[in-house]
């Protein structure tokens, strides 16, 4: 510092205050003058009087939280600050703590920075001011964006305080990010999970699922007793098969079903945790599987029911290695699954292939119904849907899927089942077939969608305008239980399929259609297009020839 400055440092008198109570320190902060505020932080002795209050109790660091400015050195002036033993939760005469004047900022940038800093350094988000109004109450008042909703309350908010706020934000709308938040929060409630909100925010990068593995939940804090409390009220319900074997037999069919690591050839990677490869002179899709126990009964019995499926309709299984990891080897489709043919062939897509596909994909359904015991198309959606070099569809993931709790999803939560889930799933109902029937009613809406447009389209497309976030999501589900939203078809859709995917997606599963009838309907109205081909192709936006 130079002997000059210094001098006159020294001659200052911190503790000295004017008529409304304000020290040097004060008028520094509240000027906002940043190099005499790091000159003075920087002065021996001076955290003496860092917490010296004004006739408003105003300390100089609520003064500086409220009126410092972008584009300046904030981050290094508040580490000053705290190195001088500043209370970062002390209140002026009003209760308002530094962060309620972080929000009072002009400057929304210097406010947030500032506000992230304070809660960094444990300040309480739970201090109300006099009016009972917490820095939450402040955001909301001053509409903060989302994320600066989301930083308070993953901050550790009370949930009472949530809770009382709901209702001041219903005027926003279902459009608005902050109003899907406490929209989230109220459907949590409603299912007496609001205790993990905060645990359900803290998912938002890779988008939160209904159902959460053990080991995800653990590292959230949450107790062995509340994780079997949440994944009971709140998981994608396991539909698991109930097939009663004789343990020695059983084991014997496991043994003609184990493959010998050096049976299998691997050729080329072709997603996560997938490849493709060569077994006994098949092209096969090698499915790698490590974070499960493969031993226990219960996968024993799935594999047996597995290795029972004969169906040109369903995906073939070969068997399974188990040296170092568990592999799945199945049959190999070469055009991947249905999502990538429709979002990236969508001129393969005309009326023939739209009536070839609804039926493989219903008859592949009927099969795994018609099994004893039945097999159920757990998170049935285009994703597990295969499609051969000969344009045939196959069902696959019906059954270690289940099981795959780490493989990530392409498209977040709307990929991993939530478009294509009955309202009656998210209501925690028992399980039946028509739950797979209105699964089906999806698949047939984006088959649709993509003969009519000419282009694939995201289920409920239309409401997802920020990917597939945390709380616009749920936000979605809410209005999927609540108020029977759907999507919507093209207005151009020939009454008849109309018809039959809005039977399909009734809110009243014995209103849904059997597979049977629904592949009569496909069968009367792909007649009528066989008559007048030219009438159903004039509905299309876009036209093409394979």
């Amino acid at each position: 510092m130079d002997p000059a400055i210094n001098r006159i440092i020294k001659k200052i008198k911190f503790n000295k205050k004017d008529l409304n109570g304000n020290t040097p320190l004060h008028l520094a902060s509240l000027d906002y003058d940043e190099m005499v505020l790091g000159l003075f932080l920087n002065t021996k002795g001076i955290c003496s009087y860092v917490n010296m209050e004004n006739q408003d109790h105003n300390t100089p660091f609520h003064y500086f939280c409220e009126k410092s400015k972008p584009k300046s050195n904030i981050e290094n002036l508040f580490k000053l600050y705290i190195q001088n033993n500043v209370k970062i939760n002390s209140q002026n005469k009003f209760g308002e703590t530094p962060l309620h004047k972080a929000l009072l900022n002009t400057s929304n940038t210097a406010g947030n920075l500032v506000l992230h800093l304070l809660i960094q350094s444990g300040a309480n988000v739970n201090l109300s001011n006099n009016k009972g109004e917490t820095v939450l109450h402040y955001a909301i008042r001053l509409k903060k964006d989302k994320n600066v909703i989301l930083e308070i309350i993953k901050a550790g908010i009370e949930l009472d305080t949530i809770d009382s706020l709901c209702d001041l934000v219903e005027d926003k709308g279902p459009g608005d990010e902050v109003f899907k938040i406490f929209e989230t929060f109220k459907w949590l409630k409603s299912l007496n999970l609001e205790d993990y909100f905060t645990q359900f925010l803290m998912a938002d990068k890779r988008g939160p699922s209904i159902y959460f593995p053990k080991h995800v939940l653990e590292k959230f804090g949450i107790s062995n007793a509340n994780i079997q409390k949440i994944n009971e009220s709140c998981q994608e319900y396991r539909h698991r098969v109930q097939f009663i074997v004789p343990k020695k037999l059983l084991k014997s069919n496991l043994d003609k079903m184990v493959i010998n690591e050096g049976e299998i050839e691997k050729i080329s990677k072709i997603g996560f945790k997938r490849f493709k490869g060569k077994y006994n002179g098949n092209i096969v899709e090698i499915k790698k599987f490590e974070e499960i126990t493969y031993h226990s009964d219960e996968y024993e019995k799935e594999l047996l029911i597995m290795s029972s499926i004969n169906s040109p309709y369903v995906v073939k299984f070969y068997g399974v290695s188990l040296d170092v990891d568990m592999k799945l080897v199945m049959e190999y489709c070469e055009k991947n699954n249905l999502y990538h043919v429709l979002e990236n062939e969508p001129h393969q897509i005309n009326w023939d292939r739209f009536f070839s596909f609804a039926s493989q994909i219903t008859k592949g359904i009927e099969y795994l119904q018609n099994m004893k015991p039945q097999i159920v198309c757990r998170r049935f959606k285009s994703l597990n849907i295969l499609v051969t070099d000969q344009w045939e569809c196959k069902i696959s993931d019906y059954g270690f899927n289940n099981f795959d709790l780490s493989r990530p999803d392409k498209y977040g939560l709307l990929g991993d089942s939530f478009s294509h889930l009955s309202p009656e799933q998210f209501d925690r109902h028992p399980y039946s077939n028509k739950m797979d029937t209105y699964s089906f009613g999806i698949i047939l809406w984006e088959l649709l969608t993509t003969v009519l447009l000419g282009e694939y389209k995201i289920p409920y497309f239309e409401f997802t305008k920020n990917g597939t976030q945390f709380a616009e999501v749920y936000g979605i589900i809410i209005k999927i239980v609540k108020n029977d939203l759907r999507p919507k078809l093209p207005e151009s859709c020939p009454i008849e399929l109309n018809n039959l995917y809005k039977q399909c997606i009734s809110k009243d599963p014995h209103k849904r259609p059997t597979c049977q009838d629904i592949l009569s309907s496909l069968s009367q109205i792909e007649c009528q297009y066989q008559q007048n081909p030219k009438l159903f192709n004039d509905l299309c936006i876009k036209k093409y020839k394979i």
